[in-house]
């Protein structure tokens, strides 16, 4: 989940209107446009994968979504092209984004994106298309292979409001987390434990019961942990999320400091999540539990 998080009330609306069906996601509603050849399309998979490997550093991740979205908007593109544009632009809106506006910026073309990814599933796309659809009554056409381009959607979109309690973006979480529900249905296990890891941030965000909700939290991030005890954000997270809102010192350093210790190369196809989520795990330590 997002460390950074500025609330729009223009991306918000625009979200909220999509769910309603009031707007059709612009992606949706566009054809193939870019014609290329089978080598050109070989060559900007090659150097796509050589700028996600490094997907660590700003500049490369940042030219990946360029080459990227060609690759992406050419007939031959993958859902899985698709899935990692969206991330591409969260992971900018996450961690290297130096204002509100591109914050806001990215995170709404990695929703653009996630969207135009389910509409590989053509039920899906149908739905969409009507403008009396609302998001919420597609998610049952959904299937496994959907679960990825589902995910990354509810997790731009819960950047935007995750640190917000007003009522309309309470209505926002709550289909949110339907999504997610959902997700955990098709895949519980997607990315390491994300929808777990989702879940841990949610209750512990979640205004109200705070016992309660403290207490679904941790249980989600042990879960996460418990399937995925490599995977640094499950750590991170817990500390950031559930250790500082309960206020629990000795979990939150020990969590951070299992991160920072732990070699980021031993899980090599996710080792620039690694070290982007030890440097966090850096500043939080710095700066030590603060409520989230």
């Amino acid at each position: 989940m997002s460390r950074k998080v500025y609330v729009s009330i223009f991306i918000t609306l625009l979200f909220v209107q999509g769910c309603a069906g009031v707007d059709v996601n612009p992606p949706l509603s566009q054809d193939s446009d870019i014609i290329l050849s089978q080598k050109e399309f070989a060559e900007l998979s090659m150097k796509a994968s050589r700028l996600w490997a490094k997907r660590y550093d700003p500049g490369s991740l940042e030219a990946f979504t360029h080459v990227n979205e060609s690759i992406s908007r050419s007939p031959d593109a993958t859902q899985n092209d698709l899935i990692l544009e969206a991330r591409a632009f969260l992971l900018l809106g996450e961690y290297f984004s130096r204002s509100p506006y591109e914050h806001q910026n990215n995170w709404h073309s990695a929703t653009l994106w996630a969207e135009k990814a389910l509409a590989f599933n053509s039920r899906f796309r149908e739905l969409r298309m009507n403008k009396t659809t609302p998001l919420e009554r597609t998610l049952d056409v959904l299937q496994a292979n959907d679960a990825g381009a589902l995910y990354w959607l509810a997790a731009s979109l819960y950047a935007q409001v995750a640190n917000s309690d007003s009522d309309s973006e309470l209505e926002t979480k709550a289909l949110i987390k339907k999504m997610m529900d959902r997700v955990a249905t098709l895949n519980p296990k997607y990315f390491y434990g994300a929808v777990y890891r989702f879940y841990g941030v949610y209750y512990a965000l979640l205004p109200g019961a705070v016992g309660e909700n403290l207490m679904k939290s941790r249980e989600n991030f042990e879960v996460a942990i418990k399937y995925f005890p490599e995977f640094f954000e499950n750590h991170v997270s817990y500390a950031q999320y559930y250790a500082a809102k309960a206020k629990d010192s000795a979990l939150f350093k020990r969590e951070l400091q299992l991160t920072i210790q732990t070699h980021a190369y031993l899980k090599r196809e996710i080792f620039p999540e690694q070290l982007l989520e030890q440097n966090q795990a850096k500043i939080l330590l710095s700066k030590g539990v603060s409520t989230p």
